[in-house]
């Protein structure tokens, strides 16, 4: 059964970067009704408590298993951070949230929403699917994943006269995934020190 996308895309005007995703998991893994619900399986808003304020359950609702949609999204408005999914209609093709199970039938307007966001420096892809749909859809090569902060490495991207800086990042979901938060904590942090969203020092 084809599934469309549950969440417009998020798209403050003073957005920096875009963070693209895959597609959102199964309804009945969700905590929120925003990006990267899965309380116990994803590790997206930790990673940003930790490298933003250093505090892993800064979006966490005190004394319950789910997020803070609205400090979530106070966050990004405030920082220029954008998010969707590369993904707008898919097929699960089992009964799972896996990205290597999800056959997609339709694209994000990448195009469409790009222009929404003119002062976008930089995609952050939050996995290979992700980077995958995207790099098809434009037709460039995917960057390679970013494995350590001190080696930051993206692939630029022009479109309508704009240039993107377009990087691969571990997945903020895979538990299969050698690094452990703490360490996707510390690329993204590094990531955004040379978009310009953190001051560049050691932290």
């Amino acid at each position: 059964m084809c599934e469309s996308h549950p969440f417009d895309p998020f798209m403050p005007k003073n957005a920096k970067v875009l963070i693209l995703g895959s597609f959102p998991p199964l309804a009945n893994n969700r905590s929120m009704e925003f990006y990267y619900p899965n309380f116990q399986r994803n590790d997206m808003w930790r990673i940003m408590g930790i490298v933003f304020y250093g505090d892993e359950e800064y979006f966490v609702v005190p004394n319950q298993e789910k997020f803070n949609k609205e400090k979530i999204k106070d966050f990004c408005s405030e920082k220029g951070i954008a998010i969707a999914d590369s993904a707008k209609q898919i097929i699960r093709l089992k009964n799972n949230s896996l990205d290597k199970d999800m056959k997609v039938i339709e694209t994000m307007d990448f195009y469409g929403e790009l222009k929404k966001i003119p002062n976008c420096m930089a995609v952050i892809f939050t996995g290979q699917k992700a980077a995958d749909i995207f790099c098809e859809k434009v037709g460039i090569e995917p960057p390679e994943l970013v494995r350590d902060r001190q080696c930051i490495r993206s692939v630029d991207y022009s479109y309508n006269g704009h240039m993107f800086k377009l990087y691969r990042s571990y997945s903020p979901s895979s538990r299969a995934c050698r690094i452990k938060r703490e360490g996707k904590a510390d690329i993204y942090k590094g990531i955004f020190q040379e978009i310009g969203l953190l001051i560049n020092k050691e932290s």
